[in-house]
């Protein structure tokens, strides 16, 4: 493949400097539709021809060009993680950029991975973007960007390409999901059996000393709250799990 159709260039004087990436692409896929919408048309079908990749597991955008050897593994914090060649920004732009030039052929794809990796929790709220994004100033920036690009919409003139298909990729990261919610929930159920069936044979030794600790674990994980010390707020919220401790006794026989 020749890398110097697709280069990353100086915006003084027009010189390639490096070979273009997915996260740069994805993104100016997305915004030059509105700028300059048959120029944009021409970059989004270069982009496509050396960076969209399908193999038997997944579909979507690699970071760098197919055939470039010892980039398939990397990150950075432009482009995030890259997994077997495929780039989180590139692939998460790229649903945008796909909508807008009207290729929903690869925005299907790229969108059932997106609504699989993304762990949508009960109350609306998507686990992974949340983690990733700055609790204190941005804690929805993540969900916003998601939001942004699943309701692009093709621009006037278009021509809408129909198809794509269900990665395996998807279903395996559901099945995980799946397998860990219930095998959450029989754990819980277990616990409450357990509890029920061995009630009043744990011995918890001295108990005000222990409640006493509870509280000042916990009354401390709010102040460090309160000074958005969130690590170690977060090490003494799971340290108030481990109290109270007993000495659970030998059941009669």
């Amino acid at each position: 493949m020749d890398l110097s159709r697709v280069p990353l260039v100086c915006a003084a004087n027009g010189e390639a400097v490096w070979i273009s990436r997915g996260c740069g692409n994805s993104y100016v896929s997305l915004s030059a539709p509105e700028l300059w919408p048959e120029q944009a048309r021409t970059w989004y079908d270069l982009y496509t021809k050396h960076f969209w990749q399908e193999v038997w597991t997944g579909a979507g955008f690699r970071e760098f060009p197919i055939g470039m050897p010892g980039y398939d593994w990397y990150i950075d914090v432009d482009s995030g993680p890259v997994i077997k060649g495929y780039g989180f920004a590139a692939c998460a732009f790229g649903v945008g950029a796909a909508r807008v030039h009207g290729h929903m052929e690869h925005a299907y794809p790229l969108t059932a991975e997106m609504d699989a990796t993304s762990w949508p929790i009960p109350g609306g709220m998507l686990l992974i973007p949340r983690l990733l994004s700055n609790a204190a100033d941005a804690p929805l920036l993540g969900e916003a960007g998601i939001l942004y690009c699943l309701t692009r919409q093709p621009i006037e003139g278009a021509h809408i390409t129909y198809g794509g298909f269900i990665p395996l990729f998807t279903w395996i990261v559901l099945t995980i999901q799946i397998v860990l919610g219930v095998g959450l929930l029989i754990g819980g159920a277990r616990s409450i059996w357990k509890w029920r069936t061995h009630r009043g044979s744990l011995t918890i030794p001295f108990p005000q000393i222990q409640f006493a600790s509870w509280i000042c674990l916990l009354l401390g994980c709010v102040v460090l709250l309160a000074f958005a010390k969130y690590p170690p707020a977060i090490a003494l919220l799971l340290t108030t799990q481990l109290l109270p401790r007993g000495i659970r006794e030998k059941a009669p026989n």
